[in-house]
C-alpha cells in the first residue's frame, strides 16, 4: 500500500472531488478507503454509509454486500480501539 502521506494527498483530491461531484460512488468510496487506512474510523464508517445507500439506490447488490461488509470492519476497528 502507498504510505501515509500519498493518502493524505489523496484525500485532499476526494475531498475537491466529494464537494464538485457528492453522488459519485467512486469517489465516495475511495474517501471511505482512505479514511480507512488512515485509521480515521469514523469517517471511514460515514462514508461506506453513503456509498452502501448509493449502491442500494442504484440496485447493486454486489456493492451493498462489500459496504456492508466494510462497515463491519470498522466497526470492529472502532470497538478495538
Amino acid at each position: 500500500f502507498p504510505s501515509h502521506d500519498k493518502h493524505l494527498d489523496a484525500l485532499t483530491f476526494l475531498n475537491k472531488a466529494y464537494q464538485i461531484s457528492p453522488n459519485d460512488i467512486i469517489i465516495v468510496g475511495n474517501e471511505a478507503f482512505c479514511h480507512w487506512r488512515l485509521g480515521h474510523y469514523e469517517d471511514a464508517k460515514r462514508f461506506y454509509k453513503i456509498a452502501l445507500e448509493m449502491a442500494k439506490s442504484e440496485g447493486d447488490q454486489e456493492g451493498a454486500m462489500y459496504y456492508e461488509e466494510q462497515i463491519q470492519e470498522m466497526d470492529q476497528q472502532i470497538d478495538n480501539k
